[in-house]
């Protein structure tokens, strides 16, 4: 089975635990904090036909953020790792801030957030991953975010 079919078929709970594993592997994001400005900067960035207005769950963010993540070769053993290894024995419920840090550290990973001369946020791609529209998809997921209880 594909990475790519792992992730989909994961439950939320799974796809929480498998990308805040991830984000807290890493080092620290230089923009953590989804900002109104933030959020502008997001929004023009995936402006287009397939933006969806379709509210996303926790569960469908966590998802999308490890589909751009399994896009990367280099990733796609760490993520498999994390799905198939044991789930740790104690593992709270993540709040919404700490699903949408791992999402902008996810996104840091291909785009590079920078302020304007005017301080505006600016989004560079840096790294373009192999399918453009995972990084649209998580960005249109991020922008509809509803957090689910």
């Amino acid at each position: 089975m594909l990475i790519q079919d792992r992730i989909a078929s994961l439950d939320d709970a799974t796809a929480h635990r498998v990308l805040a594993t991830f984000a807290r592997a890493q080092a620290n994001p230089a923009e953590a904090t989804l900002t109104p400005e933030l959020r502008q900067a997001l929004r023009e960035f995936a402006t287009g036909p397939e933006v969806a207005a379709v509210p996303a769950g926790d569960g469908d963010l966590a998802r999308a953020a490890l589909l751009l993540l399994a896009d990367d070769p280099q990733q796609q053993p760490i993520l498999t790792a994390l799905i198939e290894g044991p789930a740790p024995t104690k593992f709270g419920v993540l709040e919404t801030t700490a699903v949408v840090t791992a999402v902008l550290l996810v996104l840091q990973t291909h785009v590079r957030f920078e302020r304007d001369k005017d301080g505006r946020w600016l989004l560079k791609i840096e790294k373009k991953p192999t399918d453009n529209s995972l990084l649209k998809i998580l960005v249109q997921k991020l922008l509809s975010f509803s957090p689910t209880k």
